[in-house]
């Protein structure tokens, strides 16, 4: 039941991941999949994983899009400035079938343009002058997928069961290639980037054999690992603690993630009937491929500061996060109720919060309008 706080449509068995600290403490559910071709970028809009029901957190809400300033200034309470970015419909019908291809869309700033990357399909945005045009896709087609930037390229993992390809975008070049093998096939994961590593956080760990690429089609499993983080050193290539990811303490399921200009990792989690907010401190890999164990570990901060009540069982939680600078984090938060429960006044949307780090401190912005419910969240610096 605790499960339902964290994960949509009465996923009760994936329960015990919101629980244990210990990521190894894993369990395996098995999900029957259909042969399928895995020809990049081939699949259907309308193709369904057996494991979509996921959670769906940091969700670009269809084809809907919009700018949203947020002015932190001196001033306690920052200004909030909500536009419409109006899209021509020929380039959104360019780079998708429909307007579903960007349903789950992550959204990745590179110096002023944010990249929308979705199901096969990606536009680059100017954020100051709405200008948009169509980018080459994944090479692999994802959904409910980690994507972040470090230094002046995307990377993108999870969201598909059959690869585990970590993906590199170079803007200069419009082209995706393969850069490394994630030790874990998440599902419904967060990623974000910082002090040069690409953190994949949350969601399920995907195992097994989905068929369609030469091999004989076989049962996958999934694997609850909601409240673990794997970590890519980009430079080196090496994943850090790849035989054991690392864990929120106390259990949480991971709800949201980024990364801040002070090189931190920074992840929301929920525990059934609270947000917890840590700061992961890692050092650098070594030539083991692990962390070196100085100044690393995660930190206890001041939890976001929801209304009382808000979050509870059979509540899903989402938090869209995004660091702006070295000395703030933005979220937006939103909570409704689990199919078949009541929310009882407890639901938020669009409740948008500011995370002093130098002071230490949350203070709530102004909400955003209805209809982002499933915002994504990015920060450009104007």
């Amino acid at each position: 039941m605790a499960a339902e706080s964290c994960h949509p449509r009465g996923l009760s068995w994936f329960a015990r991941s919101c629980i244990p600290a210990d990521p190894a403490r894993h369990i395996a559910v098995p999900v029957p999949i259909s042969a399928a071709s895995t020809t990049t970028n081939t699949a259907s809009d309308t193709e369904e994983s057996p494991i979509s029901a996921l959670p769906d957190e940091l969700l670009l809400d269809g084809a809907t899009f919009a700018r949203a300033l947020l002015q932190l200034g001196a001033s306690s309470r920052p200004d909030l400035e909500v536009a419409a970015l109006p899209l021509p419909p020929p380039l959104l019908h360019c780079v998708g079938s429909s307007s579903s291809a960007f349903a789950h869309a992550r959204a990745v700033v590179l110096g002023r343009d944010v990249y929308l990357i979705g199901r096969g399909a990606t536009l680059r945005v100017d954020a100051l002058t709405g200008a948009a045009r169509a980018c080459a896709p994944t090479l692999f087609p994802r959904k409910k997928f980690a994507a972040a930037a470090v230094g002046a390229r995307i990377y993108v993992a999870g969201g598909s069961a059959r690869t585990a390809a970590v993906e590199e975008y170079d803007p200069d070049a419009d082209a995706w290639r393969v850069v490394a093998e994630a030790p874990r096939r998440r599902y419904g994961c967060a990623g974000a980037g910082a002090g040069g590593v690409f953190y994949v956080a949350g969601g399920v760990a995907v195992s097994g054999h989905p068929g369609g690429d030469g091999g004989a089609p076989r049962a996958l499993e999934a694997h609850a690992c909601a409240g673990s983080v794997d970590a890519l050193h980009v430079a080196s290539g090496a994943w850090a603690w790849s035989a054991r990811p690392r864990a929120v303490p106390g259990g949480g399921c991971v709800v949201g993630a980024c990364g801040a200009g002070d090189g931190h990792l920074y992840v929301v989690a929920s525990h059934a009937v609270d947000l917890s907010f840590w700061r992961w401190s890692g050092g650098g890999v070594n030539r083991g491929g692990d962390v070196g164990r100085s100044a690393s570990g995660w930190v206890a901060l001041e939890a976001p500061p929801v209304p009382r009540g808000s979050v509870g069982l059979g509540m899903a939680v989402r938090v869209a996060m995004a660091g702006v600078g070295a000395d703030r984090v933005a979220a937006v938060v939103n909570v409704a109720a689990v199919r078949g429960h009541n929310a009882a006044g407890g639901a938020l949307e669009g409740f948008v919060l500011v995370y002093d780090i130098v002071g230490g401190k949350w203070s709530r912005a102004p909400d955003l309008p209805p209809g982002f419910r499933r915002a994504a969240c990015a920060a450009v610096e104007c």
